[in-house]
């Protein structure tokens, strides 16, 4: 059970001043809350959403603004959730160009915690939950500026035609990809 509401949270980012930090075409608080609602809207998980709302508030490999940092999870946890917390520290720890080819070549990608260098093995449904918010995520982006997949195909391509990330996400989130992804 999370322990506020989304706009109780929303607010909350805000307070640690996610509406004054710079993000691609717009600030940090819309694109987390556009994030937050691109999940919602492809039935994912109340835990799952709210993670989109704060996943990048410890900063990530690729934005490396922090809101709070990485060893204050607890307060995080205490408001959204441990399970959106869990899923949102995942997401901010990965090194993303380490793990994104393992997620194309394995079926089971060691991810390398980026905050603390551990190498751990991540379970099925943390995968999953990965992969839809970073489709969740890159979508948000591309719906606004309608170039971000295209400009970053480099980064993207391989991974989101692959099978063993297609597996792993939505059908809606795949039929978002088939969209925008080039060919």
């Amino acid at each position: 059970m999370n322990a506020v509401s989304v706009e109780d949270a929303l607010h909350a980012l805000r307070e640690l001043g996610a509406d004054a930090r710079q993000h691609i075409d717009g600030d940090l608080a819309a694109h987390l809350h556009g994030t937050y609602l691109v999940l919602r809207d492809w039935g994912g998980s109340v835990d799952l959403c709210l993670a989109g709302l704060y996943h990048s508030v410890y900063g990530t490999d690729g934005y490396s603004h922090q809101l709070v940092s990485a060893n204050q999870r607890q307060s995080v946890a205490a408001l959204i959730g441990e399970r959106s917390e869990a899923i949102v520290y995942l997401y901010c720890a990965a090194l993303r160009l380490d793990l994104y080819p393992r997620i194309v070549a394995t079926d089971r990608p060691l991810f390398r915690d980026r905050f603390t260098d551990t190498v751990s093995d991540l379970d099925e449904t943390a995968l999953s939950e990965f992969c839809e918010l970073t489709v969740a995520n890159e979508w948000e982006i591309e719906r606004r500026t309608h170039r971000h997949f295209q400009s970053y195909d480099h980064v993207f391509g391989d991974l989101f035609r692959s099978e063993r990330f297609q597996r792993r996400i939505s059908g809606r989130a795949r039929d978002a990809m088939s969209s925008a992804v080039p060919a």
